[in-house]
């Protein structure tokens, strides 16, 4: 089976584990700027270069039309469902080749907590999701809302969570607390400061939760465009000297974070699954979170950590104290989480892996 993955990830090595399940994979990315083709076992990169935006579209479909014929693939995939599903739906109707979209994202979740931009382009998503011969869910609540919000056809929606690495968290020896001088309780957050993540209910919860622990610390991991707005909230409400903020830095240097801290919190108001429970939970953490897909997935309110309301910062921040004053509950929540979600199978890559091949091999013998 060749598989041509369209992706918006110019990061190749997140995909080469698919290089596993195919006999050859045929990986095509648009980069601004630059154009690169190479050959690497049964590994195919292209990079395609442009100027604008509708160079950009206009040579990936020249491209990939291109690869298509010469690399003869048996199936098209895409990893998201906006510009790259489009570009996809073109080349199925074109060549005649089935297609697979992965919805990593839960795009019809909490749509009115969102940029005008999302609003507008869920329903374009939405319609062009009809013409994808299977869907990529990342677990069965996902599954579920993409049926009752999408109208999907259940038959063609397939459950196949990415699998994750953990071992360098399980195995981790490391700590950055000796870093915190002078705070004795220390919550994490590591994601994007994008409006997504609904940062500012976490830093409410942090005012409320630092009326009963001043010397609290929130650490911060990450990047991006709401970085300068949530320092400034933090001054606002009389936090700052308690949020730490560290540029995204590499997976592997995580773990030492995750082990200096008492518990993870991630007041996002949506989200799939969410890659950083899963670490939180390898790394014997317990979880403060939202009531989103992901969560309510991994998360056992009450057991292996708290699910409260979205926004809901008072209720975040009791949480969060609650794990605080306790630390044998923590320490108890945290191997708990621990157990829950490798029994979930979200702790191994091979089993999922093994999944995707079942869909894309079935989407294409239902077509054949």
């Amino acid at each position: 089976m060749n598989i041509l993955m369209i992706s918006t990830d110019e990061k190749r090595a997140n995909h080469k584990g698919y290089s596993d399940i195919a006999d050859k994979l045929v990986f095509v990315v648009s980069v601004r700027g630059k154009n690169e083709f190479k050959r690497e076992g049964n590994i195919v990169t292209q990079v395609v270069g442009y100027r604008n935006i509708i160079g950009k579209y206009i040579k990936l479909i020249i491209a990939t039309s291109r690869l298509i014929k010469e690399e003869k693939i048996d199936i098209i995939c895409v990893d998201e469902p906006f510009a790259g599903l489009f570009v996809g739906c073109l080349l199925k109707m074109r060549h005649k080749v089935p297609l697979s979209v992965f919805v990593y994202a839960t795009i019809f979740e909490n749509l009115y907590d969102e940029s005008l931009k999302m609003i507008l382009l869920t329903p374009v998503a939405k319609y062009l999701l009809s013409f994808a011969d299977s869907v990529r869910a990342m677990c069965p609540k996902h599954k579920k809302m993409l049926v009752e919000k999408a109208g999907l056809k259940e038959e063609r929606i397939f459950v196949c969570p990415p699998g994750y690495k953990i071992s360098h968290f399980v195995d981790n020896k490391e700590s950055a607390r000796s870093s915190y001088n002078g705070f004795s309780h220390v919550i994490l957050f590591v994601g994007r400061f994008v409006r997504q993540k609904d940062l500012s209910t976490l830093m409410k919860s942090l005012r409320y939760v630092k009326s009963r622990f001043n010397d609290i610390l929130c650490v911060m991991i990450g990047s991006g465009p709401e970085v300068d707005d949530i320092l400034l909230l933090a001054k606002e409400l009389g936090i700052d000297t308690n949020v730490k903020i560290i540029d995204a830095i590499p997976n592997q240097d995580l773990p030492k974070y995750y082990a200096a801290a008492d518990l993870f919190a991630l007041s996002s108001v949506r989200e799939s699954l969410g890659v950083v429970i899963i670490e939180a939970a390898a790394s014997n953490k317990p979880v403060v979170t939202t009531k989103t897909v992901g969560a309510e997935e991994l998360v056992i309110d009450g057991q292996t950590g708290y699910v409260v309301d979205i926004k809901d910062h008072v209720a975040f921040g009791e949480r969060i104290i609650s794990l605080l004053s306790d630390s044998e509950l923590a320490k108890k929540m945290g191997m708990m989480n621990f157990e829950h979600v490798s029994k979930l199978g979200y702790f191994t890559s091979e089993n999922n892996l093994n999944k995707v091949k079942d869909m894309c091999e079935r989407t294409v013998a239902c077509l054949n």
